[in-house]
């Protein structure tokens, strides 16, 4: 679990989408979790994105490939104050190697409304 950990610290980093947020979408960021409670890590760590719902799932593209959004990973009851949908994801980690797949940690949507 420590490799893990190391791994995904190591690749999580402040791409600038979100860095002159106002302070209080900072604090939505640094505040969400999913809803089994699950911190979805930082604002640097969230992806702006395009969404689209397949029967009742969400899907989103990650690198250029749909993936499916576990139903677990889906925040609704938090306001979104972002005007975007937003993934929070990492890669997956197996026996301290990249699988070359991707764990989807948090997702909320934005209805437009």
């Amino acid at each position: 679990m420590a490799l893990l950990t190391m791994a995904v610290a190591a690749l999580a980093m402040d791409r600038e989408e979100f860095k002159n947020v106002p302070p209080h979408i900072r604090q939505w960021f640094e505040n969400m979790r999913s809803p089994g409670g699950t911190p979805c890590c930082s604002y640097a760590d969230g992806h702006r994105t395009e969404y689209e719902t397949r029967g009742n799932q969400y899907w989103v593209p990650i690198h250029g490939t749909w993936h499916p959004v576990p139903s677990e990973t889906v925040i609704l009851d938090k306001s979104n104050p972002i005007g975007e949908a937003v993934v929070w994801y990492a890669p997956l980690i197996e026996r301290g190697k990249w699988t070359g797949k991707w764990k989807i940690i948090c997702f909320v949507p934005f209805d437009g409304a």
